[in-house]
């Protein structure tokens, strides 16, 4: 006997049940479905791949949600999920909370290293937030500059608290990170780079903003 999730409502159920305790939903006949359809899976799952590869988002979407739909705690769906949403992010349409929603799951429904994934979807996330920031400082009209680069300091905020199983080190390395990146723009001559510090200038710094948010959600 080995105990299962349910794909209904999430909790640890015995293989050999019937249906859920906490919800009634079949277990058994659900477990034959994805059984009986794990060529189905794989077979999106690499056609998910290969619009990764390809960066067609349209494609990762949709073979992801066809494998979900099968198989709602499929890891690797997940986590093709997340990397594809972040082809589509742009200042004006961003995907990055959904990537981080996505990449969450991922690494919660893995078997594998569970801090590996997290640490190799954090940098993938971040990176695509650091090059949305650039934008903003580097290319948005001053107008409208400070907006984006408040909506990508923010991002940075939910991402770290946000994918689960990083490592202290991890974190706090990250947070030595931003403290850096705010103290440079403070000292900054061009008004344009003193964004990231004056879009908290009244506030704490954004290392003590996010270590605040870890607090909040319990990661810290």
């Amino acid at each position: 006997m080995a105990m299962i999730k349910c794909a209904e409502c999430g909790r640890d159920v015995s293989d050999k049940a019937p249906s859920c305790p906490n919800c009634g939903c079949p277990i058994n006949s659900n477990a034959a479905a994805k059984t009986d359809r794990s060529a189905d899976i794989e077979k999106f799952l690499d056609l998910a791949l290969k619009g990764i590869q390809g960066q067609n988002s349209e494609q990762v979407e949709k073979y992801c949600q066809s494998a979900l739909e099968i198989d709602p705690q499929n890891s690797r769906a997940w986590e093709l999920e997340a990397r594809g949403l972040l082809f589509q992010s742009t200042l004006s349409s961003n995907k990055v909370m959904q990537a981080i929603g996505a990449a969450a799951n991922a690494v919660n429904y893995t078997t594998d290293n569970k801090e590996e994934l997290a640490e190799s979807l954090y940098t993938a996330i971040y990176d695509k937030i650091t090059g949305l920031l650039n934008i903003a400082i580097v290319k948005m009209p001053t107008l409208y500059a400070p907006q984006y680069v408040l909506q990508c300091m923010n991002y940075y905020g939910e991402l770290l608290s946000g994918i689960p199983y990083l490592s202290k080190q991890k974190i706090e390395e990250e947070l030595e990170k931003f403290d850096s990146m705010d103290k440079a723009s403070k000292k900054a001559i061009m008004p344009k780079k003193r964004l990231i510090y004056a879009a908290h200038a009244m506030k704490p710094g954004w290392a003590d903003q996010y270590r605040a948010l870890l607090k909040q959600k319990g990661v810290m």
